[in-house]
């Protein structure tokens, strides 16, 4: 038989130790190919759809991670929004406080400028009375020394 037809073997002999060619024909190398594909090709097999299991599930496994970091994001952007709108609440109550203040603040200032226009109203009538006595006492003096200037003049 040539190479061609089919796979050469060598082996040793145990007895002489001399190298013994074999060979093993077409047929029997299909039979053999065959023989260990029945054995083999059902656990490759199931082997085979075990992977492709495994990558459907990791698909899924990926998927849902995307998922949780969606909503491990949406958590910390609503965490943000929690903090905002715990801040407004602190702003509005300082605004309040603020308005209060003003308030308080706005009724010191009127009370504040009534009282200034009162003593003002007080002070001017105060000065106008002051001028008034300035006045009589001038005239008073003024007739006293007519009347002493008419009396020396008569005596």
């Amino acid at each position: 038989m040539s190479e061609e037809s089919g796979v050469y073997n060598l082996q040793m002999s145990k007895e002489v130790g001399i190298p013994i060619k074999t060979i093993i024909s077409n047929d029997s190398t299909k039979l053999l190919n065959k023989g260990i594909r029945e054995v083999y090709e059902p656990e490759v097999r199931n082997v085979h759809k075990h992977i492709l299991e495994i990558i459907r599930n990791q698909g899924v496994l990926c998927d849902s991670i995307e998922q949780e970091f969606t909503q491990l994001e949406e958590c910390v952007m609503l965490k943000e929004v929690a903090e905002t709108f715990e801040k407004v609440k602190e702003y509005q109550k300082k605004l309040v406080f603020i308005k209060k203040e003003s308030s308080v603040l706005l009724d010191r200032i009127q009370k504040t400028k009534v009282r200034a226009q009162k003593l003002q109203y007080q002070k001017e009538q105060n000065d106008l009375d002051a001028a008034r006595e300035k006045e009589k006492n001038r005239i008073y003096e003024s007739e006293l020394v007519a009347k002493l200037a008419s009396s020396a003049e008569t005596s």
